[in-house]
């Protein structure tokens, strides 16, 4: 499996938007403990949307040079020549979308998506992986519990090996803030996220190797043409 440049998660404070939709603002915490964050949910009156196991794809599509990268974090290069743009083939086993994701910058609040519905995961991935047969990419797996409370949208995600972390999103960042102040929940802040997985895994102390070469198996399978 040729490995992409992102991590499981996102930011901690990032805002993103989807094509013309207004941006969106949200907080990553992490190392959280679920009874107690699922008990504090339920007692603020949270709404359980779903529970999801995902299964995603993530191409590259245009790569950023050694040189370029090195010239921006030596400060010899602004932040906008780093510029890096994939797309994601996303499951949760009742509906699958296609995205188009930009980075433009270091500052994760610099990214926009597009995205649409598609109807097979495998197909879709097939389809993007004969397009650009030489890009990099990277399969990932990953659990999720959805709950909306006040127009915001609340996460606790599980990946492989890594404690539980939770995700708010909404349009007001004060209000975020006073939702985590309310919820009590304790977690790591984590500030730079935008890191290889493997290298996002070795900060938090866990080996991604064997995990790679597990999904690296079921990559092959998927793309494999039938």
């Amino acid at each position: 499996m040729r490995k992409m440049h992102e991590n499981p998660a996102e930011s901690t404070f990032s805002s993103k938007s989807s094509g013309s939709m207004p941006r969106e603002i949200e907080i990553n915490l992490f190392g959280i403990k679920k009874a107690q964050a699922e008990t504090s949910l339920r007692k603020a009156g949270a709404k359980l949307v779903g529970r999801y196991h995902f299964r995603r794809f993530d191409f590259q599509v245009t790569k950023i040079s050694s040189r370029s990268i090195n010239g921006y974090i030596s400060g010899k290069r602004s932040a906008k020549s780093y510029r890096t743009t994939w797309v994601r083939v996303r499951t949760d086993g009742k509906r699958t979308t296609l995205t188009l994701k930009e980075q433009i910058g270091k500052d994760i609040r610099n990214r926009f998506e597009h995205e649409v519905s598609v109807s097979d995961f495998a197909t879709t991935a097939r389809i993007i992986h004969k397009i650009i047969p030489y890009s990099e990419y990277d399969y990932f797996e990953s659990d999720r519990d959805e709950y909306e409370l006040n127009g915001m949208n609340i996460t606790i995600d599980k990946f492989p090996r890594l404690p539980y972390s939770m995700e708010i999103e909404g349009k007001s960042k004060s209000k975020i803030l006073k939702l985590v102040e309310r919820l009590g929940i304790s977690g790591e802040k984590e500030y730079n996220k935008s890191m290889p997985t493997e290298k996002y895994y070795k900060m938090h102390g866990v080996d991604y190797g064997p995990i790679a070469r597990t999904y690296a198996k079921k990559a092959a399978g998927l793309l494999k043409s039938r």
